[in-house]
């Protein structure tokens, strides 16, 4: 199964080598989107992460790659984070038989409109490096959420509502408490940021399953 699914490639242009981008947004609808590209655009940056571009020409889209590692990445609040996960994403990640780890961005921005990125960088973040099981294991015992799909946001076409298997349902994750999973272990550093004025910390989680 692992075989059907093609993966798609890392960007041959690395990101040290790109142009710093300013992201911006106009409003509260575009701050999800602004504040995810944002904190994908440090961990690029910070982590020496190589990025892959989404390419609808391949089933899987990582969202980076370091070594013979990919990364999902998501952007969360430092307190009180939580991370919404789709059964088909599990099943989809799992068939892949790839090593996978999910990168968590917390930052501490609420309400910021100008500059994201820069604001992110300089207010401080902590990366949370842990591996993909965990997460999908964890997100399992949780309770199965339905998406609305009312009129209004089938007419703006919002994630999770039109494309196939997100609308079988999600689980809501809290990174504090699924980091108290039995078997978990946390070993934390700091590490440089060049970019900015904040302190960035990289949290690192093993996790052995008990049985």
């Amino acid at each position: 199964m692992a075989a059907s699914l093609r993966l798609a490639p890392v960007s041959t242009q690395g990101a040290l080598f790109e142009l710093f981008p300013v992201v911006n947004c106009r409003n509260e609808s575009a701050a999800r989107n602004a504040y995810g590209n944002a904190a994908q655009e440090a961990a690029y940056r910070l982590l020496a992460i190589d990025r892959i571009p989404i390419d609808g020409r391949y089933r899987v889209n990582f969202d980076g790659k370091r070594g013979d590692t990919y990364y999902e990445m998501k952007s969360l609040r430092l307190v009180g984070g939580k991370v919404i996960v789709y059964d088909c994403r599990i099943e989809k990640e799992r068939a892949t038989g790839v090593p996978l780890r999910y990168l968590l961005i917390c930052h501490g921005l609420k309400k910021e409109r100008a500059d994201v990125l820069q604001k992110m960088l300089d207010g401080g973040l902590v990366f949370y490096d842990l591996p993909a099981e965990l997460i999908h294991t964890y997100a399992l015992t949780l309770k199965l959420r339905t998406v609305k799909t009312d009129a209004r946001s089938r007419s703006e076409g919002r994630p999770g509502y039109r494309r196939p298997g997100y609308d079988k349902g999600y689980r809501n994750v809290s990174v504090s408490k699924m980091l108290k999973t039995p078997g978990v272990t946390i070993t934390e550093k700091e590490i440089p940021n060049p970019l900015g004025a904040g302190c960035v910390v990289l949290r690192s989680v093993t996790w052995e399953a008990e049985g």
